[in-house]
């Protein structure tokens, strides 16, 4: 069915309205004294000697991140997992790129563990195209009213930032009050360190068990393959040494996440909260990095965590999760606050680049 568009508006092809070009290897450009970003689908990540173009682009993803575009303008360099485009001149380059956080990505993705799109394939995407008057209004409004909701949402984080910091000062604060003489036991001598088995596109919506995968946000499987109290983290990725779950009961979990289970001389609780307060440092210290960070299991089966007896244990643990649980709602209103913005401002573009509100 073809999409309707306002009087006066046209649909084009994306390739109508934006030349694509390749993005190249880095490494022989980059440069630590000049000042030309490098980037990728994260943003900027390094600096280069050189650039590849000069001027105002949208930046798409060819491999892995492919939902995620980029505005850039002036001299840049971009990694060979991304395009970069060079706009004509019919269309106002940050239109484009509005339009762009709104396109269909997963009809044209590769079904793949790691996905990926052609210039081809973003070419033949539809884009509703007003006169160029009106693409100069629609910029300047969204330009506006995003960076209002932009601007929340940095508050937020901020204020997330202050909790997250409150979070781990009681955590530290409590655990000093640990007896002076309560050994540092390696973690390889409490517990056992598995990983799942599960795979991220074997997920259902109408699981019975819970599975955790490298997020904070746990999915649902249809089986289970572990079955007790469990400490979680993320393996590899985005989440290495900021992911962290208590589980209990039935489970899943993916292949590239460790499952600590079977507890001796220590409670499955008292652990999680020693084991999230340590362990980032020392994945922050000696995590392998290729093109993401990931975990080796003897960084975990070699931390050490004080262990007081479990009277201490209890006493601690009951502690803690009192106090963290007012600070775990306070982050819950917070994201449910983000929540909405992001909500807003994906819903506000989306009403503007396809002419559902009128811009003067």
């Amino acid at each position: 069915m073809m999409q309707s568009v306002p009087d006066g508006w046209h649909l084009v092809r994306l390739a109508h309205v934006v030349e694509f070009r390749n993005g190249q290897d880095f490494k022989a450009v980059e440069s630590d004294s000049e000042n030309i970003p490098v980037y990728g689908s994260g943003g900027v990540f390094a600096q280069a000697q050189t650039y590849l173009h000069d001027g105002e682009s949208i930046l798409f993803g060819r491999k892995g991140t492919v939902d995620c575009p980029l505005y850039v303008n002036g001299k840049f360099w971009t990694v060979d997992t991304m395009y970069y485009t060079i706009p004509r001149p019919l269309v106002v380059p940050k239109f484009v790129y509005y339009w762009a956080t709104t396109a269909p990505y997963p009809a044209i993705a590769t079904q793949t563990t790691v996905p990926s799109t052609t210039s081809v394939d973003l070419g033949r995407l539809q884009i509703p195209l007003p006169p160029f008057k009106t693409q100069e209004a629609i910029t300047t409004y969204l330009d506006c009213e995003t960076s209002e909701i932009d601007s929340m949402l940095n508050k937020l984080n901020d204020l997330g930032q202050l909790l997250e910091e409150r979070q781990q000062n009681t955590v530290k604060e409590t655990l000093a009050s640990v007896s002076p003489n309560a050994p540092w036991v390696q973690c390889k001598l409490l517990c056992k360190i598995n990983t799942g088995s599960g795979d991220t596109q074997d997920a259902t919506e109408d699981g019975n068990f819970p599975f955790y995968v490298r997020s904070q946000t746990p999915k649902k499987y249809h089986t289970w393959e572990f079955d007790g109290e469990a400490v979680l983290t993320a393996g590899d990725g985005a989440g290495v040494g900021k992911v962290f779950h208590l589980a209990n009961g039935k489970f899943m979990a993916h292949q590239r996440v460790y499952v600590l289970n079977n507890f001796q001389g220590t409670m499955a609780s008292y652990f999680y909260h020693v084991f999230k307060w340590l362990f980032p440092h020392a994945a922050k210290d000696g995590s392998a990095k290729n093109t993401v960070d990931s975990v080796r299991q003897p960084m975990i089966a070699n931390l050490k965590v004080p262990l007081p007896s479990l009277d201490e244990q209890k006493h601690i643990t009951k502690h803690l999760e009192e106090n963290i649980k007012n600070i775990d709602a306070m982050f819950n209103k917070i994201k449910e606050l983000k929540d909405l913005l992001i909500e807003r401002r994906r819903a506000l573009i989306t009403a503007a680049v396809t002419g559902q509100i009128e811009v003067h």
